[in-house]
């Protein structure tokens, strides 16, 4: 660290922060007014909605360590406070949820084998994305039932299915009440999904996946931009969560 930012007193910081060396597949929540940093690897990181985030050591970028001071809440905690479990959606094998006690945002973690022939994804109410990091796969948006246990072809018909090939490194935005599947994976598939029920059901409420029918045409545009006037911001602390 002295190598890199010679002269910084945030290489101090690991002697009062957490040092917490993550799995893959682990996840860890955190909160506003919480100091944190990454050292080092690749995660997904879920940010929510915030101004600005506060800067107070080794980066390049603006600094105000007053402001930051202000709103830290100094937690003394272990870091197995912070950490999020993932939970297996029943329904929908090879789908796991990582929760945390903030409506702002949940993460699905999808994995799909080549031997699975269709891996159904939960039907949201609300608008979502989704990154693939591992593996390829054919997306449909199906009809019919997508529970784990309605797998029958007869259901779906094949003639109105919208299909695209994904693949490591795409995005897919995904509008609400969307019914998908991965079928045809050439190889390991893994892939998140982040959403956020700021506008919607409260998030004390786990039951946020809807058997809803697709409502959206698929021909309408996934999303528009508008012009917008830019206003300052507050300062305001952040919210993060990754794994």
């Amino acid at each position: 660290m002295y190598d890199d930012f010679p002269g910084d007193v945030g290489i101090f910081s690991p002697l009062i922060l957490n040092h917490m060396i993550l799995k893959p597949g682990e996840c860890c929540y955190y909160a506003a007014e919480e100091l944190h940093a990454y050292l080092s690897g690749e995660c997904v990181e879920c940010v929510g909605c915030s101004n600005n985030t506060i800067r107070a050591a080794m980066t390049p970028k603006f600094i105000d360590r007053e402001a930051l001071c202000e709103v830290l809440n100094y937690r003394m905690t272990s870091p197995e406070y912070y950490l999020v479990p993932a939970i297996p959606l029943a329904d929908y094998p090879g789908v796991e949820e990582y929760a945390p006690d903030c409506k702002d945002f949940q993460l699905h973690r999808i994995r799909v084998a080549p031997s699975v022939q269709n891996a159904f994804l939960p039907v949201l109410d609300c608008t979502s994305i989704m990154v693939i990091v591992e593996g390829s796969a054919v997306l449909e948006e199906v009809d019919g039932p997508s529970s784990s246990g309605s797998k029958n072809q007869s259901s779906i018909n094949l003639e109105t299915l919208d299909r695209r090939t994904v693949s490591r490194g795409d995005i897919i935005y995904i509008p609400p009440g969307r019914r998908l599947r991965f079928t045809k994976c050439t190889s390991q598939l893994e892939a998140f999904r982040t959403y956020s029920f700021e506008i919607g059901p409260d998030h004390e409420n786990r039951k946020v996946i809807k058997e809803i029918p697709a409502t959206i045409s698929v021909k309408k545009p996934l999303f528009t931009i508008d012009d917008y006037v830019e206003k300052a911001f507050v300062v305001e602390s952040e919210m993060d969560g990754f794994i």
